[in-house]
Formats: C-alpha cells, structure tokens, sequence
C-alpha cells in the first residue's frame, strides 16, 4: 500500500500503518511525506508548489531577478494577480497571514531563498538535515530519504577517497598484502590513500 496523506489525516481515514498493519501483518507499506515524520509541520500536505518549490528555495533560485512568482496555470494574468496579492500580504506581518491561511486550511508556503531553507528547523527535527561524520569542511549533509520500520538508519558519512578501500577490496578477492604491494608498485592501482595508511 503507498499513501501521500499527510500524518492525522491518514490516520483519520483508517490508513495508519498501526491500523494497516493490524488488518494484514504481512502488508508492504510505503507512505510519502512532504514534510517528514517528525517536527512541527510534519502533519502538513506536502503540494508541489509549496512544499517543493517555494520553501525550499528553488522558486526563488529560478526564477527571474525581480519576477513574480509564476507558475503556468496563472497564465496572461500572472503579473496582475501576484501584484494584488502582493499588496495584500505586505499590508499585513506574515505571522498573521499565516494565522489567516492556517485558520481557513489554506494550503501556502513561503518562499525562501536556499539559505532560509537551509537553515529550516524542520529540517533538523525529521532528520533531513544531520550530521556527517569524517568529512572535511563539511558538517551537515542531506539525509537517506528512506526509512525502514524498525531498523536503525546508518550514520551519514563521508564518501570514501579514490582507492580508499582498495586494499580491503583485494584482500578479500584473496590477494595477499604482497600482491596488493605489488600491484602498487606496478601503478596497476593507486598508492595507499592517508586514511588506508594510518589504519
């Protein structure tokens, strides 16, 4: 079974996995969120043009400099209905318009550029955003999309350095440490890497 309903809501229409999974043990279950499973807008819809194109980042990253926000449906009146809906929200603090289209179940999300996004506690609170462990100048990465139920996700970590594991690799293709130097020697592959070498 695959659902995209937004938590609370599938749980409302009996989808739940806890519900599901009562019903037939064995069930394959996927559900897709736009948000994540944890933090304070995981019960949120997750549409395309909000969740995947305005806050994030990339409808202020590709759009032209000083455009409106656009989408196709909009059409010829694009302009002239950003700008009355510009002069609206700008006559009003944005945590009233959000209190406005939160009350009446308005779908919307505010376009950020990435920087904003990046810094998203969102992010942090459903583990999209972690830390990574070994890399150089770097220390938060994006996060497996997938989770499996019941099993621990892995650590992020660097990507290995070329030829990191080579010698791991040959030795359990049953080359010895002898053939491994020699290949070595032969440049048939690269030298020892600094993290293969200090190990």
């Amino acid at each position: 079974m695959i659902t995209n309903f937004p938590h609370g809501t599938r749980e409302a229409l009996h989808l739940g996995y806890d519900e599901v999974s009562g019903w037939n043990p064995r069930v394959i279950y996927a559900d897709i969120t736009g948000f994540g499973d944890a933090g304070p807008d995981a019960r949120l819809p997750g549409f395309d043009r909000t969740a995947f194109w305005s806050r994030p980042g990339l409808l202020a990253a590709t759009r032209d400099a000083g455009a409106p926000p656009t989408s196709p449906p909009w059409g010829q009146h694009a302009a002239e209905l950003a700008d009355l809906l510009d002069a609206e929200f700008r006559s009003q603090p944005l945590v009233h318009c959000k209190e406005v289209l939160d009350t009446g179940g308005v779908p919307y999300g505010v376009m950020q550029s990435p920087e904003e996004a990046a810094a998203e506690p969102q992010l942090r609170a459903a583990d999209i955003v972690v830390p990574i462990e070994g890399a150089r100048d770097l220390d938060l990465t994006v996060n497996n999309p997938i989770t499996l139920r019941g099993l621990a996700r892995v650590a992020a970590r660097r990507a290995p350095e070329h030829g990191e594991h080579n010698a791991d690799v040959l030795a359990q293709l049953g080359f010895s440490v002898e053939d491994i130097a020699q290949l070595r020697e032969q440049k048939a592959i690269p030298g020892a890497p600094k993290q293969e070498t200090t190990t």
